[in-house]
């Protein structure tokens, strides 16, 4: 499924009246992947193996997803090298809107150009969708749609607690 705006509102009203799909479970070994930085570097998902990871699919159009930037800054700032966070941008003209998106909220996490590929593979349907993974890069929490800030930094904290 395309991830536009028309996607987007389609995959949201599909998914309440056709329900979820098929997803991973919590402790599935997350989709491998490789995307183009907004830098222009190739960033894969392996590169990120023994640290805690969120995952965070978002659109610049995506007003949700602007309210979780903030919190995304919050998070990896709060958890340092123990967390790594991706934010994979799924604006079709990514390479002209994002860079001034990142400016405005002064991110600093690596972004990542997403593509329809890799969002099958996470099973997004909407965004914002973010996923937490664990140092071995098993899924441990996924959640669809804007997510609690607390709720994040105890599953985090938690993880972080782990051997």
């Amino acid at each position: 499924m395309e991830l536009t705006r028309r996607g987007f509102l389609i995959g949201a009203l599909g998914g309440l009246v056709l329900g979820a799909g098929t997803r991973p479970g919590a402790g599935a070994p997350a989709p491998a992947f490789t995307l183009p930085s907004l830098a222009g570097e190739a960033v894969s998902l392996a590169q990120y193996r023994g640290r805690i990871v969120l995952v965070n699919f978002w659109a610049t159009w995506c007003v949700p997803c602007r309210v979780e930037m903030p919190w995304l800054l919050q998070l990896q700032k709060e958890f340092g090298r123990d967390l790594a966070v991706l934010g994979v941008a799924m604006d079709e003209d990514a390479a002209r809107s994002v860079p001034p998106f990142v400016q405005r909220y002064g991110l600093t996490f690596p972004i990542l150009l997403g593509n329809e590929a890799v969002a099958n593979a996470f099973t997004v349907e909407a965004m914002p969708a973010t996923f937490l993974l664990d140092r071995k890069g098993a899924q441990v929490q996924r959640v669809d749609g804007p997510f609690h800030l607390e709720a994040m930094r105890r599953a985090i904290q938690a993880l972080r607690a782990r051997p």
